[in-house]
C-alpha cells in the first residue's frame, strides 16, 4: 500500500509558525486596539494591465453600448474597452482614488467614445447607477452654494440680513 504524502501546510514547522503569527497578532491587537478606519492604498501612475486582452475579449463589447469599468486606476482595461465600445458607446469609470481622477481626465480627452467619472467606490458607484442611491454630488450643493454666494453679494450691496435657511 502506498504511503500518503502529507501537505506541506500540516507539518510540525507550519503549525508553529502559525501559532507563532497568532500569537504575535494578538499582542499587537492587545497594544493597538482596532479601529474602524480602511487603509487606503492608491495606485502608482506606471501601472501595467494585467490580462487586458483577455478580459476585452471575454466581455465583447460592442459600438454603442454602455460599459462600466469599476476600478478604473490607470485606465489601461478603460483604454481597450473604449476602443471598442466606439463613437457611440458610452464608458462609466468608477474609482475612488483622488488620483484616478487626474488619470481619467487625461483619458478622457482621448477616448473614441463618450466617458464619465463617478468618483467613489465601487459598490457605491454601482448603486449610484442602479438608481439606488444619489450621487455624491449632483449639482443641487453647487447651486446652493451659487445662491449663498448671491444673498452674501446682495446683504453686503443692500445692507441687509441673510435669513438662514435659504429658501430653495
Amino acid at each position: 500500500m502506498p504511503q500518503r504524502r502529507r501537505s506541506p501546510r500540516a507539518s510540525p514547522q507550519v503549525e508553529r509558525l502559525s501559532e507563532m503569527a497568532a500569537r504575535a497578532q494578538r499582542a499587537i491587537d492587545l497594544d493597538h486596539p482596532p479601529v474602524n478606519r480602511a487603509n487606503l492604498l492608491y495606485m502608482p501612475t506606471e501601472h501595467q494591465p494585467v490580462l487586458a486582452a483577455e478580459l476585452t475579449e471575454l466581455l465583447a463589447p460592442e459600438p454603442g453600448q454602455t460599459a462600466v469599468d469599476c476600478t478604473f486606476g490607470g485606465g489601461g482595461h478603460a483604454r481597450r474597452i473604449a476602443a471598442a465600445l466606439g463613437p457611440s458607446g458610452t464608458l462609466i469609470c468608477i474609482d475612488r482614488d483622488p488620483a484616478a481622477e487626474a488619470r481619467y481626465e487625461a483619458f478622457a480627452a482621448e477616448a473614441p467614445c463618450a466617458t464619465r467619472f463617478v468618483a467613489t467606490d465601487f459598490a457605491a458607484g454601482l448603486r449610484t447607477l442602479r438608481g439606488e442611491a444619489e450621487a455624491e454630488t449632483d449639482g443641487r450643493e453647487g447651486l446652493r452654494s451659487l445662491e449663498l454666494l448671491i444673498a452674501l453679494y446682495k446683504s453686503a450691496r443692500d445692507g441687509r440680513r441673510i435669513n438662514l435657511p435659504l429658501e430653495y
